[in-house]
């Protein structure tokens, strides 16, 4: 009688892709013999998570943001250094170590100095943590295997972002049953579960994926791309990178024939459509090693590097015309050297043979990188020194020798420009203050000017010409309002009413046919951040209704204020109560 036989050398990559309870024990085994200090940070990222939902600890902003940091680039961090290590055949303790110590005085330094919380600060962190991204994905290798290996990484990024939205939704849909059958509040073990189950889980299952050296090696000369990644590749990456290319072509010869400047979202469109040409290239060697005599492939990754060149002239010029006109900020940096970057990499793409898709990627890491983190010499620094420069030349311009400038003798200036340059010199200060704990302007103008909401640079109306409108901006941002002591009746009202002239109306408002007194004067002297929601009571002094203002919104001008006390217009939110 013939027996079946039983099966021997098994593909690993078959293994690792069926999917049962001992593939994820296996997974999980898999990862810590190989990757422990990574596994280490998933655990804890886990445990901080359960603690901060359950616990709610919020504690020090600090704190919280440091022990959020080190689990959030720990992981990356970690398993580059082990991957790089293991492909570049380097032992991995001493720099795991640095790497580590690294983090760790990181951490300390958000936690005891405010200032590294600074915009500087943390655009070298995300550069850090896009150029760790980088390298999990791709490897320093100019082999064959080094393709093989990034396609395996977005595979199992792929594989593993699925296994998270589905625990994602299978959780939502279990503990949303409950809550919906018993009646039990249970969002807190709900969201614990998926911290646990849609986040470290796939985590683990995408450290099981990442294939070894040995394995890379074995299948560099074996890769075929199957008929579905072939399809995906030609006909939906291709076709959707061509249809947004022609469009933005279509839009560069209009503005050629009609003369025009090319608008600020086109440096955004074009930067869409690098990382599309990008990720299209990238699939289509795929299909290039599976059929090697493909022609649309073949002209598809000959053509897309020398097509982008053009698009890349018309970011250059809006890009430029921005930067004359309106001055070199941090952001416009970043864009004109991604701009140049891009013009070195398709050129390289046009004349090399064979192409090294994952020499494009460790280049855009190197150059983001080196551009965010030098100290002083970064360009978020280098930014903030031109635009202070800027600043000061405008206030002096403005007859001020003085620094800081005070707000008394701000406003009367501010009012005699034109609105263009309001909006100007707004722009400058709202591009310094754009590091929150430490601002760019300290010593050049008052704090008065520009910290909070009703500070006279975020809160005035300069959009028009004459005398400036400052806002008052109240808001109670919880969602409960109390009810107030012996009132049963209740009418959620939201009025908007202009030019209202507070004098000649006692100070009254018409809120759903009752007039109520309106105190403008404290509204203005009361600061948003201690804000609670405000009793307007009734004109007639009738103790019957009362109205509680959740949300009151309104402008008024300041250099006439003391005379002419006219609300401009007004916006007011809350509940009105009667006995």
């Amino acid at each position: 009688m013939d027996t079946i036989p039983t099966q021997t050398n098994i593909d690993p990559k078959h293994k690792k892709s069926k999917i049962s309870f001992d593939m994820l024990v296996h997974a999980v085994r898999d990862a810590w013999h190989r990757f422990p200090v990574t596994v280490v940070y998933i655990a804890y990222l886990a445990l901080w998570s359960v603690i901060q939902i359950i616990g709610d600890f919020f504690g020090d902003d600090n704190l919280v943001a440091s022990l959020w940091y080190l689990g959030s680039m720990g992981v990356p961090l970690s398993l580059a250094v082990y991957l790089w290590c293991e492909y570049l055949r380097r032992p991995s303790r001493l720099p795991m170590v640095i790497a580590n110590l690294l983090l760790v005085a990181d951490c300390i330094c958000i936690f005891c100095f405010e200032s590294s919380l600074g915009m500087a600060w943390n655009v070298g962190r995300g550069a850090m943590f896009a150029a760790l991204a980088v390298a999990i994905i791709f490897i320093p290798s100019r082999s064959p295997m080094a393709w093989n290996f990034s396609n395996s990484q977005v595979t199992g990024l792929i594989i593993a972002a699925a296994f998270g939205w589905a625990f994602m939704l299978a959780l939502g849909a279990i503990f949303m049953t409950i809550n919906g059958l018993f009646g039990l509040d249970i969002w807190k073990p709900m969201a614990c579960a998926q911290a646990v189950c849609a986040g470290s889980v796939p985590a683990v299952i995408f450290l099981h994926l990442i294939p070894r050296r040995d394995e890379s090696e074995r299948d560099e000369k074996a890769f075929f791309a199957t008929k579905f990644q072939c399809g995906t590749a030609k006909y939906f990456f291709l076709m959707v990178t061509v249809i947004y290319m022609a469009i933005l072509y279509v839009y560069g010869f209009k503005i050629l024939f009609t003369w025009e400047l090319p608008r600020g979202i086109v440096s955004l469109s074009v930067t869409g459509l690098t990382a599309a040409v990008f990720v299209t290239l990238f699939f289509l060697e795929g299909v290039r090693r599976t059929h090697p005599t493909d022609s649309l492939t073949l002209k598809a990754i000959r053509v897309l590097p020398v097509a982008m060149i053009p698009l890349l002239v018309l970011m250059s010029v809006a890009v430029l015309y921005r930067i004359g006109e309106y001055g070199l900020t941090v952001s416009r940096l970043y864009v004109l050297t991604f701009n140049l970057w891009c013009y070195g990499v398709f050129i390289y793409l046009m004349v090399r043979r064979p192409r090294i898709y994952n020499a494009v990627a460790i280049s855009f890491a190197v150059v983001f990188l080196a551009t965010s983190i030098v100290p002083y010499f970064n360009f978020t620094t280098l930014s903030d020194v031109m635009m202070q420069r800027k600043l000061r030349e405008r206030l002096v311009e403005l007859g001020f020798t003085e620094f800081p400038v005070s707000e008394e003798a701000f406003i009367p200036e501010f009012e005699r420009l034109d609105s263009r340059d309001r909006m100007d010199l707004r722009s400058i200060v709202k591009e310094l203050d754009r590091h929150g704990i430490q601002s760019g302007l300290d010593g050049i103008i008052e704090p008065s000017l520009y910290t909070g909401h009703n500070s006279v640079i975020y809160s005035y109306r300069n959009d028009n010409e004459g005398s400036a409108q400052k806002s008052v901006d109240l808001n109670y941002r919880k969602s409960d309002v109390s009810i107030p002591d012996g009132f049963r009746k209740v009418d959620q009202l939201n009025e908007y009413m202009s030019k209202l002239d507070v004098d000649n109306r006692n100070g009254a408002i018409s809120l759903g046919g009752t007039e109520f007194l309106l105190p403008a004067d404290s509204l203005i002297h009361l600061s948003d951040s201690v804000y609670e929601p405000v009793i307007l009571h009734a004109a007639s002094g009738t103790p019957d209704t009362v109205f509680v203002a959740e949300r009151i919104s309104f402008y008024y001008v300041p250099a006439t204020w003391s005379g002419k006390r006219e609300v401009t217009s007004l916006d007011i939110y809350g509940y009105k109560f009667t006995r």
